[in-house]
């Protein structure tokens, strides 16, 4: 949040005295607003990959009741499928959509682990890190900046 408050800052103060004119300056305004909008990016991606770390020992126990639970779904909405005849075909598009939607629950289900693994890449790791650091250093700027515009 710190550092989405750091770039918000920041672009707030670029837009003082309204929109750059030429493009030059559009080119400037936009690759500062990127400089500065990484790391809360970056920390906001983080984040979520440690909330998902945090949830994941839970995930894994509830894993077996959950896979048995979607298999006997799957299991009785099959036979309905099969058993559609007839004038019972209008319902047919409702139990194939079920059906759809059950299945691609599965994959929430095999794969509890994806939301934790960019933890698992140096290279994040390392993006992280220098998010961090460069917080660190963009929130006191923003901190001289908002004083600068206070003054004006």
């Amino acid at each position: 949040m710190a550092a989405a408050g750091a770039a918000a800052v920041v672009a707030i103060f670029l837009f003082r005295n309204g929109a750059p004119d030429d493009g030059g300056g559009w080119v400037a305004v936009v690759l500062a607003l990127v400089l500065v909008a990484w790391p809360a990016v970056v920390l906001f991606v983080l984040s979520g990959a440690l909330r998902a770390l945090a949830e994941l020992p839970e995930r894994v126990r509830s894993t077996p009741a959950e896979a048995r639970s979607r298999a006997e779904e799957l299991r009785m909405l099959a036979e309905r499928i099969r058993a559609v005849r007839g004038s019972r075909l209008t319902r047919l598009p409702l139990l194939l959509f079920r059906f759809a939607r059950v299945a691609g629950g599965a994959r929430e289900l095999l794969g509890p682990h994806v939301g934790a693994l960019p933890l698992a890449s140096i290279p994040f790791l390392g993006l992280a890190a220098a998010a961090i650091v460069a917080t660190c250093v963009l929130v006191p700027a923003a901190l001289v900046l908002l004083l600068v515009l206070a003054a004006t």
